[in-house]
């Protein structure tokens, strides 16, 4: 997913709802974790923006691993 486009982590989690036309909406604790994972091994960043007075987190790929991917497509 980020390989399209940053995200937010409600945009992740709305785009994995897709497949199943919403039946089926994965829990932040499923994907927040993860993203924890990948950031703390510097193969995502993260960025703080503010909408409003609400905070919202936007993740987007190393460019590294951005050039890892165009090798392997």
């Amino acid at each position: 997913m980020l390989r399209k486009r940053p995200m937010s982590g409600y945009e992740m989690l709305k785009e994995l709802s897709r497949p199943t036309a919403g039946r089926f909406i994965p829990s932040p604790g499923i994907l927040y974790p993860p993203l924890a994972y990948l950031e703390s091994e510097g193969l995502i960043t993260a960025r703080e923006i503010y909408v409003g007075r609400r905070r919202k987190k936007i993740y987007e790929l190393t460019p590294q691993v951005e050039e890892q991917l165009d090798r392997l497509m």
